[in-house]
């Protein structure tokens, strides 16, 4: 990777993700009028990858103004505009594009592109698959896409959310420091693809709920598309039984809230999971909806299929989601009838002759020459040219933050290494995936009194970094001082060089376990390998700047006093090889 390289939510705020600066109606209507639709070869060109960054300001603005309770203008005009299908159409030639096209580039995305051009692309389906879940959440939206997208729509969340029922390996915790320096670039882009790729299905499941709510609306061949063709029940009531949101590693029980891995609480246990929840609202939505049961066909597996969902309804469950005690009274019905009223129904299916086709991802899988189309995209999209474009663009959004200073940018447009006297932490309040709040800013000035001091990290295989050790100086404490929060991305910057790490600091449940905690917390940030310098930030108690975060409901209490900077040298023993580019930012957290 080159100089620059940022976590996923420093390209979304430089590209109009979600800490961007909010739309306003007239911008928003005008953006999506400009919406077009590229065809597979057009896949990262200029002009597509224009449209990713509005998409991404769109989809952040369209939350913000659900989550505010504010006029959702950017879903009106989503609507009136007639976009839905266009945006539905655009999700499946990415879909195509990365099934077909990115495994002949996947070495390149890993080896020889920025993480800031290959995030920007990969980020495309979570994107456009987030807007899509924030607007069809209402009726007239849902009315407003045509039938034919509809149908792709509903095959595309059936794929997704069958990918859940296989078998990945999810990174739950922080990789060891160890495994970071032995792993290859295209083990750390297989994983950023991994968990977006787990985003998007689980976002698909909101989608099917959103689509199962408005079933009496939908044009007639949803029903039978969602009832038989992709038999979404079975699918839906696997999906309960497997449980993809939650993983158990060891003694720990790992659930997915947020759009993040958290370890689950006692308090957590029995708590209905809102991924989950969505799946128990789209088949009780299905199974007691008169028109959908029609369509439904039972055998003696499904029918065993669909009664392994009764014991799990039981009272804790039914006080947290009162509605599915119609799907209790539905399943008690099927017990009893032994499903004989389904057997008029069936009479009825048999007529059905004319069933609306998927035209869209069958037109886009005609073509044949995947490997050429892949080779000539590296070549004109993917190459030189991007890779610059991308880097003066995060450039352009450090100066605009601040997150650079002038001297920084003119040793590196002359060729020459600066000297900064201090490091710039920028600390965000994670709330959950890609959605980040300001906290703070804070400035470690390096301390000239103390002798610097040599530094080796050694990892496997015989690799060795050098580098050396610069104390900081003591950080005062002011009188009005906030704790860093709970869960945080911490972004520093040295040199022109930023580093990233996501951090989770301990907290207490109570104020009165506060003096349980560790006095002194230290988190690194950057790898000396990778970024060419850590950082190490010591972070202590301070009970006076202790807070509650109101939306984790936990008491942080750890303020940055002082630490020290570790800075790489220029000319590694032995030279770093294939296996030490490229890693993730180091999260070092030790009480």
């Amino acid at each position: 990777m080159g100089a620059l390289d940022f976590s996923e939510a420093d390209l979304l705020q430089a590209t109009g993700g979600k800490d961007a600066e909010p739309m306003q109606a007239l911008e928003a209507e005008r953006a999506i009028l400009d919406l077009k639709l590229f065809n597979i070869a057009e896949v990262g060109c200029s002009a597509w990858m224009r449209q990713q960054e509005v998409v991404e300001r769109l989809n952040a603005q369209a939350h913000r103004n659900a989550q505010q309770h504010s006029d959702e203008f950017v879903v009106e005009a989503l609507v009136s505009m007639d976009r839905l299908s266009l945006l539905i159409t655009d999700l499946l030639t990415f879909e195509v594009w990365k099934e077909k096209v990115f495994p002949y580039l996947r070495t390149h995305f890993a080896v020889s592109l920025d993480s800031v051009t290959s995030y920007l692309v990969l980020y495309h389906e979570p994107a456009l698959t987030n807007l899509l879940e924030v607007t069809l959440f209402h009726q007239h939206a849902c009315e407003a896409v045509s039938e034919s997208a509809l149908v792709e729509l509903c095959d595309w969340c059936h794929r997704s959310a069958s990918r859940l029922l296989q078998p990945i390996t999810l990174p739950l915790t922080p990789a060891d420091p160890k495994e970071l320096l032995t792993r290859s670039p295209e083990d750390d882009l297989r994983e950023r693809e991994v968990e977006m790729s787990f985003a998007t299905s689980m976002a698909s499941l909101t989608i099917l709920r959103y689509l199962s709510d408005h079933l009496s609306t939908l044009p007639l061949g949803i029903i039978p598309r969602l009832m038989r063709t992709n038999d979404t029940v079975a699918l839906l009531v696997s999906l309960i039984l497997a449980k993809p949101w939650q993983q158990r590693r060891g003694k720990q029980v790992h659930q997915y809230v947020g759009g993040q891995w958290v370890v689950a609480g006692r308090d957590s246990r029995g708590r209905l999971l809102q991924h989950e929840a969505q799946a128990w609202l789209a088949v009780t939505n299905l199974l007691t909806d008169a028109g959908s049961r029609a369509h439904l066909s039972l055998d003696s597996h499904r029918m065993e299929q669909l009664q392994r969902l009764r014991p799990l309804l039981n009272d804790v469950l039914l006080d947290q989601v009162p509605v599915l005690k119609n799907l209790a009274l539905f399943l008690d019905q099927l017990v009893l009838s032994g499903g004989q009223q389904q057997q008029g129904s069936d009479a009825h299916n048999a007529c059905l002759i004319i069933e609306q086709v998927p035209s869209i991802r069958e037109a886009l899988l005609r073509r044949s020459d995947w490997e050429k189309l892949a080779m000539q995209q590296k070549e004109t999209f993917f190459g030189r040219d991007t890779q610059e474009l991308s880097h003066s663009r995060l450039q352009a959004f450090m100066r605009a933050l601040n997150l650079a200073d002038g001297s920084d940018a003119i040793a590196e447009s002359t060729g020459q290494q600066a000297a900064p006297a201090a490091v710039r932490v920028h600390v965000w309040r994670r709330l959950k995936l890609d959605l980040l709040e300001p906290w703070g800013d804070y400035t470690c000035r390096l301390d000239s009194s103390h002798a610097t001091e040599a530094v080796q990290v050694e990892g496997e295989q015989g690799t060795r970094v050098h580098g050396t050790r610069q104390r900081l100086q003591a950080m005062e404490v002011a009188p009005d001082a906030k704790a860093l929060p709970w869960r945080s991305k911490v972004a520093v910057v040295h040199g022109g060089v930023s580093a990233e790490a996501w951090v989770e600091l301990p907290a207490a449940e109570t104020r009165q376990l506060i003096d349980k905690l560790p006095k002194i917390v230290w988190v690194t940030v950057g790898l000396l390998a990778t970024d060419g310098f850590a950082l190490q930030l010591k972070c202590r108690k301070v009970e006076a700047a202790a807070h509650r975060d109101s939306a984790l409901g936990c008491w942080c209490v750890y303020v940055p006093v002082g630490g020290a900077l570790n800075v790489g040298a220029q000319s590694p023993e032995p030279a770093q090889s294939e296996g030490l580019k490229q890693h993730p930012a180091l999260i070092n957290v030790i009480g």
